[in-house]
């Protein structure tokens, strides 16, 4: 196969992936907004499992659109989070509190 094939199928690839994830993002804020609307509000958030103790990127798209509910993330604060040994908080004291919490999904 020539290089200019590989080329494009890299490149497929990686938009697949990005779309992937954007809707992944995209899921989770919708149902974090369906929750919302049913309980009256939301008080705080929760960030655990792999991807809520290890993706501070993620998590900040997470919470890039939930401003209307009162969570404004401490990025320094996010970003310096990575499977934490206690509770972390990641936004900042004007909002509402969002947490990442570690876990043992072995057990």
């Amino acid at each position: 196969m020539e290089v200019g094939i590989w080329f494009w199928v890299g490149f497929i690839a990686f938009v697949m992936v990005m779309l992937a994830l954007d809707l992944f993002v995209y899921r989770v804020q919708l149902l974090i907004g369906q929750m919302a609307a049913s309980m009256n509000g939301v008080d705080e958030i929760i960030f655990t499992g792999t991807v809520g103790e290890r993706s501070n990127i993620i998590r900040g798209r997470i919470l890039s659109k939930l401003g209307y509910l009162g969570f404004e993330r401490d990025q320094t604060a996010d970003e310096a989070t990575f499977e934490p040994k206690s509770p972390s908080l990641i936004t900042t004291a004007a909002g509402k509190k969002a947490y990442v919490v570690s876990t043992d999904e072995a057990a």
